[in-house]
């Protein structure tokens, strides 16, 4: 389950550039799950997105897609 995940920061080991987003009015849980991936993948980026609920995606679809677009530009060279 998602809460023995964030109980167990050990058991999440992705070495890729991670995109991590969130809405600023989002569930408790993904916040928290969010903060903590946060902090435990070395090459994660965090971004709320203001304004934004648990779909943020949907609540503020061109800052989504901007803040998307402007990851996946950045780390386009790495493998």
């Amino acid at each position: 389950s998602l809460q023995k995940v964030i109980k167990n920061r050990e058991s999440v080991e992705i070495n890729y550039p991670t995109l991590i987003i969130t809405g600023e009015h989002d569930i408790d849980l993904a916040i928290k799950m969010a903060t903590n991936w946060s902090t435990t993948l070395q090459q994660s980026e965090y971004f709320i997105i203001k304004n934004g609920g648990h779909r943020a995606n949907t609540d503020e679809p061109t800052i989504f897609n901007e803040r998307v677009s402007q990851f996946l530009h950045k780390n386009k060279a790495e493998k």
